[in-house]
């Protein structure tokens, strides 16, 4: 009886830790997110999911694809890597190379525009980037 009894305590415990992780993470990047379009403070929504935020976003399919440089070749030299400060691709599954680290085939990332550039928070906490293009 003792045993089943310790079982279902690991098992919980392995539940609780698993969900205070996802948690965890999801507030992490939220609250990034909200921090690179300008806000202060903590607000009890950077616990909801993603979807549930209201972020202005944008498909970066054609934004930040590779495009042809001076001298004919594809590249990504039209965007400017922010944080960190080296340039990450990523390669969607119809071979599409963007100019930037998008997580789990998300295209729709958060935006801010500026008076004369735009910038793209790509990707999920631990793994996201910011980047430019001027305009």
């Amino acid at each position: 009886m003792r045993l089943i009894h310790n079982a279902k305590a690991v098992a919980v415990g392995v539940l609780i830790a698993v969900f205070a992780k996802d948690i965890a993470s999801n507030a992490a990047h939220n609250y990034l997110v909200e921090s690179f379009l300008g806000a202060e403070g903590l607000k009890v929504a950077i616990f909801l999911p993603e979807k549930y935020q209201q972020w202005p976003k944008m498909d970066v399919r054609v934004e930040l694809a590779e495009k042809l440089d001076d001298s004919g070749s594809l590249s990504c030299l039209h965007v400017l890597p922010i944080s960190p400060e080296y340039q990450i691709t990523s390669v969607l599954d119809d071979g599409t190379k963007l100019c930037c680290s998008v997580e789990g085939g998300s295209v729709y990332v958060p935006i801010l525009a500026r008076e004369d550039s735009t910038e793209y928070f790509c990707g999920h906490y631990p793994n996201q980037q910011v980047v430019r293009v001027m305009k």
